[in-house]
C-alpha cells in the first residue's frame, strides 16, 4: 500500500516536471512511530521496517522512470519514540520543503501532525489509523485516506458472512478500549439485515477474533 502511496504522488507532478529544465524534486516524508504493532500471532507478526521497506522500494521505482519524467525523488523518515510530538515532527518535514507525508500514526497523533501542516500545503496520507471519526466529525481537508475505517473493516466481514449464509453470528468482546469500538462497529453494521429477514429471532451479534480481539 505505501509503494502505491509513493507512485501516485509521482503521478501527480508529471504534468508539472515535463516542462521543467531541472528536475523536479519530489520530497516525501514517512512519519511513524517506533516500535513494532502489536497482534494476536506471532505468527502475523510484521517487520521492523513493515511499510517503510514498501516506501523505499517505490521511491526506486520512481526514480528510474524519473529520469525520464524530469522527476527525482527523496524519502526522509522520521520515527516518533514514546513521548514524542508528532505535531512537531510534520512541522520539521515540512520545514525541509517536503510536500507530502505518508503518516502511519494512531488518530489523535494524525490530526495533530496534520493542523501542524495545515497552511503549508502539505498533504498527509493516512496509512494507519482506523477510527470512523477521522473521515466525519473529525476530517482534515488536508488529509487523504486509504486506511479502511472499523465500519468498513465490520461491513467487509458482515457482507462475506452473508454470502457464506451463516446466520447464527457471536461477538467476543475485549477489554480493551480498540476492541470496544471494533465491537460497536461490528453491532451497527448487517445486524438489522438479519433481524428483519426474520422478526423476532434470536440473533447474537457479529465479529470474529481479526476484527474484535479478545483480551484476556
Amino acid at each position: 500500500m505505501i509503494r502505491l502511496f509513493v507512485g501516485a504522488i509521482g503521478l501527480g507532478v508529471l504534468a508539472t516536471s515535463a516542462l521543467a529544465a531541472d528536475p523536479v524534486e519530489i520530497g516525501i516524508g514517512y512519519l511513524h512511530r517506533a516500535g513494532v504493532k502489536p497482534t494476536l500471532s506471532l505468527v502475523e507478526q510484521p517487520a521492523e521496517n513493515d511499510g517503510l521497506a514498501g516506501a523505499r522500494l517505490a521511491i526506486e521505482d520512481n526514480n528510474t522512470t524519473g529520469k525520464f519524467l524530469n522527476q527525482h525523488f527523496t524519502l526522509e523518515e522520521l520515527r516518533l519514540k514514546d513521548g514524542d510530538d508528532a505535531a512537531k515532527a510534520a512541522a520539521a518535514l515540512a520545514d525541509r520543503k517536503i510536500g507530502f507525508i505518508i503518516a502511519d500514526l494512531p488518530a489523535d497523533a494524525l490530526l495533530k501532525a496534520a493542523d501542524a501542516v495545515r497552511d503549508r500545503g502539505t498533504v498527509l496520507f493516512n496509512a494507519g489509523a482506523i477510527d470512523d471519526r477521522l473521515r466525519e466529525q473529525d476530517c482534515r481537508a488536508n488529509v487523504i485516506h486509504a486506511a479502511p475505517t472499523r465500519s468498513m473493516l465490520a461491513d467487509g466481514l458482515a457482507q462475506y458472512l452473508v454470502w457464506k449464509q451463516w446466520k447464527r453470528w457471536m461477538l467476543v468482546v475485549g477489554s480493551h478500549e480498540e476492541d470496544k469500538l471494533f465491537a460497536e462497529a461490528a453491532a451497527t453494521r448487517r445486524l438489522a439485515l438479519w433481524r428483519q429477514d426474520r422478526p423476532g429471532a434470536q440473533y447474537s451479534r457479529i465479529a470474529a477474533a481479526h476484527v474484535a480481539p479478545i483480551a484476556v
